[in-house]
């Protein structure tokens, strides 16, 4: 074996620069193993940056390893924390940081491909997932937490039958990693948070896609708050999912599979929220039944992709779900009036 290789980051702007500096170790490991190490996937995203915050609170002393496709996309001052080491490329590159995951002692997998090659999403979301997780040394590492999505489920927490055969390339992707981890070595160390809607996003992280969405529904609030939705979900702000992550990896009693997300809410609750929020309420709603729909999707017909017909004809994403409350840690947004109050004015 050659020589290994640090890496380190130094401030520039309030980002990173990430740096290769030659070890003068030869065939030895350069990083301090009597730390806690962990390694994080998807660290310039929404959830990411919240929970590298998160980690920075819980764990300041850990060395904290983040593969980084692009480090403009940081938005805060990750430059404050020395312990931060910053590795370029994607899960396409993971081969190249075999030797930093064998000194880790957790992983939080949080990068994910959306596209709609199918080829390419099961590359990315399953057989880049099981490479980087079979460089680990398993008699050291402890835990991964592993982000899946709910939408590979169905009412009860079971693996939807729509998912496999009507899901999106993505959707088909995260079922398959999801089984093939289950089918691995490393099942009993990995707990899988499956995200519901994702919510967060501020001048310090990217806004998520929902988060996102809130924002732009403001163009189309004059003429959707006169209609009546039907439909249900449940969501978690990033900052709270942050603060799943830390409990997965200090805690040994809770579930290998978890669902993330707050009490259940209507979707015509969240419009009404909203108008209220921008003082646009509504004095009359129009209720869209069911079977208006179903004819709307027949006449579409190949318009509408199959996932997006399965979830208009089945609007209510209903789980059994887990939040930090349930383990006795405060949760900052509660409820959906909160999220946009820490908005604003939208």
């Amino acid at each position: 074996m050659g020589e290994s290789i640090k890496y380190r980051h130094e401030p520039l702007n309030h980002f990173m620069e990430c740096r290769v500096i030659w070890s003068d170790r030869i065939n030895g490991r350069t990083l301090d193993t009597m730390k806690t190490t962990i390694f994080v996937t998807g660290a310039t995203g929404c959830i990411g940056h919240y929970v590298l915050d998160e980690l920075h609170k819980s764990f300041p002393d850990a060395q904290v390893h983040a593969l980084v496709r692009d480090q403009g996309r940081f938005k805060g001052d990750i430059g404050r924390w020395p312990n931060l080491i910053c590795h370029p490329g994607s899960m396409d590159d993971i081969g190249q940081y075999k030797a930093v995951l064998q000194t880790c002692d957790h992983v939080i997998h949080i990068a994910t491909v959306w596209g709609y090659d199918l080829a390419v999403n099961l590359r990315i979301n399953r057989d880049r997932t099981m490479e980087m997780l079979n460089y680990l040394d398993p008699e050291r590492v402890k835990k991964i937490i592993y982000f899946s999505t709910a939408s590979i489920l169905t009412k009860g927490n079971v693996v939807s039958p729509a998912a496999r055969s009507e899901g999106t390339p993505y959707i088909q992707s995260k079922l398959a990693g999801y089984e093939a981890i289950k089918a691995s070595k490393w099942a009993n160390k990995v707990v899988t948070l499956f995200p519901t809607m994702v919510l967060g996003g501020d001048k310090s992280a990217p806004y998520s896609h929902i988060s996102q969405g809130v924002l732009d529904i403001r163009r189309y609030l004059w003429w959707a708050r006169w209609v009546k939705l039907h439909g249900a979900f449940h969501f978690l702000h990033a900052e709270d999912i942050a603060k799943m992550v830390t409990i997965g990896i200090q805690r040994d009693d809770i579930p290998h599979d978890m669902v993330i997300g707050v009490n259940r809410q209507t979707f015509n609750a969240t419009i009404l929220a909203i108008c209220k929020h921008l003082k646009k309420t509504p004095w009359i709603q129009l209720s869209i039944p069911a079977w208006v729909i179903r004819v709307m999707l027949w006449a579409l017909g190949s318009r509408v992709e199959s996932w997006g017909a399965h979830c208009a004809k089945h609007p209510y994403f209903e789980y059994d779900t887990h939040a930090p409350t349930d383990f006795g840690v405060p949760i900052r947004y509660p409820t959906f009036q909160s999220v946009l109050n820490q908005m604003g004015t939208l």
